[in-house]
């Protein structure tokens, strides 16, 4: 998506995939064995998730029971 415009790839009819994106980032926070660097790549991807899913509509409250 860009910044501020309305003219954007990704539209609400991707929604469903992000939320699977995210489910799955989440699940993966739980592994323990992907070291520090991993660890900080599931974190950044989970954020990326949220704010993708936030733009889209998504109930933040929702999002964060998952995560």
């Amino acid at each position: 998506r860009c910044a501020d415009c309305k003219q954007s790839v990704i539209d609400d009819t991707r929604q469903t995939i992000w939320e699977s994106i995210y489910a799955q980032q989440v699940e993966l926070r739980q592994i323990d064995d992907i070291g520090p660097s991993g660890q900080e790549r599931v974190e950044r991807d989970i954020n990326r998730c949220k704010k993708v899913l936030s733009d889209l509509g998504a109930d933040p409250e929702r999002l964060s029971r998952h995560g």
